[in-house]
Formats: C-alpha cells, sequence, structure tokens
C-alpha cells in the first residue's frame, strides 16, 4: 500500500512505542545470553527517525510494511572468539524467529577488507515486528564508525591512491582484533596462581551472573594483594569451590540494587570467599587499601562479621 509522507507520519507515530517495546524486550534477551556466555558486551538499541524512516522508504522505493530496521539492536563485544560464541548462541535461541542472517565478512573475497558485522533480521510473534540486530566486535565497530566518517561508500569517485589507504587501514582493524584474539589466548596458557588468570576467572563469572561494566582500575588495585590473600593455595580451586557452594547467595547479592559498590565488581568474589575461609588475613590486607568500615559493610550485607 503505497502512503504518502503525511500517512507514513501518523502511522510511525502510533507504531513507534510499539517498536520500542520490542527493542527493549530484544535488549533483556541479550542480555541474559551474554550472561550466559559470562562475556562482556555493549548492548543498544534505537527506533528510526521519522525523516529517516520516510527517507528509507522513498530511496529505496520500499513499502512501509517491508521496513524491517524500525528498530535495531547492537550488540559490540570484546573479541572474536566471543562474537563466534554469540553468534551460536544467538542461533540456537531465537531459532526459526531468525528471518534472515548475514555475515558480511563472508561475502568479501580473500583480497578484500572492510565492513565486517553480523546482520539479523528477527521476529516477535507475539508482537508481530522485526528487530535488525547487529553483532561486531570493538575493532569492526570502531571500523565502521571511521569508515562512516570518511564517507568512503559514497557514489563520488575516490582516487586509487585513497583507495589503497583505506584498505590498508581495514587490515589493520583485522589485524588489531586477531591479535587480541592471540593475547587472550595466550592468558589461557598461564598458571592458576597467576593474577591475569585469575582476573579472567572472575571477570567471567562475575559476567555471568550480573553483566554490567566495572571499574578495571579498582579491580586491578585489588588483584596486587591477591599473593598476600592467597598462601600455598590453589587460588582458582578455592574459588571455584566457593562459587558453586555459595552461587545463590552470590547471585542474589550481586544483582541486589542497594548492596554496595563492591557488589559491583568482580573482585566481589575473591573478598567473600576469603570472608568466609580467611576473614583475619583480608582484614588486614584491606586496611592497606580501603577503610575497615567498607569491609564491615560488605561482610554484613553477606550475613557476617569481620571478627
Amino acid at each position: 500500500m503505497n502512503m504518502n509522507e503525511i500517512e507514513i507520519r501518523h502511522l510511525w507515530q502510533k507504531e513507534e512505542p510499539e517498536y520500542k517495546q520490542y527493542g527493549e524486550s530484544l535488549v533483556l534477551e541479550i542480555k541474559n545470553l551474554l550472561m550466559k556466555l559470562g562475556i562482556y558486551g555493549e548492548i543498544s538499541f534505537r527506533t528510526k527517525e521519522t525523516d529517516s524512516l520516510i527517507k528509507k522508504i522513498y530511496r529505496k522505493g520500499k513499502e512501509y510494511e517491508s521496513i524491517n530496521d524500525k528498530v535495531g539492536a547492537r550488540v559490540i563485544i570484546q573479541f572474536p572468539e566471543d562474537l563466534q560464541s554469540l553468534d551460536n548462541i544467538i542461533c540456537q535461541y531465537f531459532g526459526n524467529r531468525i528471518i534472515t542472517r548475514d555475515d558480511k565478512a563472508t561475502t568479501m573475497s580473500e583480497y578484500e577488507f572492510g565492513y565486517q558485522s553480523i546482520h539479523y533480521d528477527i521476529f516477535d510473534n507475539l508482537m508481530n515486528k522485526v528487530c535488525e540486530l547487529q553483532i561486531r566486535t570493538f575493532c569492526q565497530h570502531n571500523w565502521s564508525m571511521m569508515s562512516h566518517a570518511l564517507s568512503y561508500k559514497s557514489d563520488k569517485s575516490i582516487p586509487i591512491s585513497v583507495l589503497r589507504q583505506i584498505n590498508a587501514l581495514s587490515a589493520l582493524f583485522e589485524i588489531a582484533d586477531t591479535q587480541f584474539q592471540k593475547i587472550k589466548d595466550s592468558i589461557k596458557d598461564l598458571p592458576d596462581s597467576h593474577a591475569v588468570t585469575v582476573l579472567k576467572w572472575i571477570e567471567s563469572k562475575f559476567l555471568s551472573i550480573s553483566n554490567k561494566e566495572y571499574d578495571r582500575e579498582m579491580t586491578n588495585i585489588f588483584i596486587n594483594i591477591l599473593n598476600q590473600l592467597y598462601v600455598n593455595e590453589n587460588i582458582i580451586e578455592k574459588l571455584e569451590e566457593f562459587y558453586i557452594v555459595h552461587y545463590d547467595n552470590l547471585v542474589q547479592s550481586v544483582q541486589q540494587q542497594d548492596s554496595g559498590v563492591f557488589y559491583s565488581q568482580p573482585e566481589i568474589i575473591i573478598i567473600l570467599e576469603r570472608l568466609t575461609n580467611k576473614k583475619i588475613l583480608l582484614k588486614h590486607e584491606w586496611a592497606r587499601l580501603y577503610p575497615i568500615e567498607m569491609l564491615e559493610d560488605i561482610a554484613s550485607k553477606w550475613g557476617c562479621s569481620i571478627n
């Protein structure tokens, strides 16, 4: 059904709140999937601006009903390995709700570099709405933003010398993605007692129950006293045992909005484990970093005392 601009504006004004509701619902579903994977992702969604919607309809020569990105969601994650894991779980979870899936990387030849991302059109049966979902790494996202700013895909002819620079820059972003993944893989080979290994372990477990952004500088400061907190002990083994036994209480404490600042940090797992098993040692080392009253507050919310 062909509609004029006024009709499109009126219809979109009526339907946009429904699409926003779908976007919010989809974001919650994606957050739950990220928590299952124990990885961090920046998630956002937006509905299309009215003018942008109208322009696309006329530019593409499409009907209003055929526009599938009236609402769009985006997930930006850290590593290519995480991108693959997220893609797999999205395909499994949404199943036949996925109308289309487009992996941009698979459409390029071995001699090409450029925009990479995985796109899905996901249908909601109850709301009868479609949302376009994009997932990409931070490197892919940065390339997308910069290439958009350069407008290198415009119809205007670009000199060969400039195109070569663009391709070279695109290759660097792809190499950066690969190198970050290699560094992550190398960390896996470090011993269990290594601070970086412990950091990645608590981060993964924390994100599996929270998926909140945290203050990394604060975590790094706390990790500096790790060796003093665990003397002649297998750190990961002790933490794993604690995590399994106290999982339900840990989830409840971390997800409470008024728990306190440290309950929104990955190191809370270490703090609570030491409060449970070596509170005197923790109290001594804690005093080197923070006021003892903060530890008393953490202990009180956990249901124990530091004495």
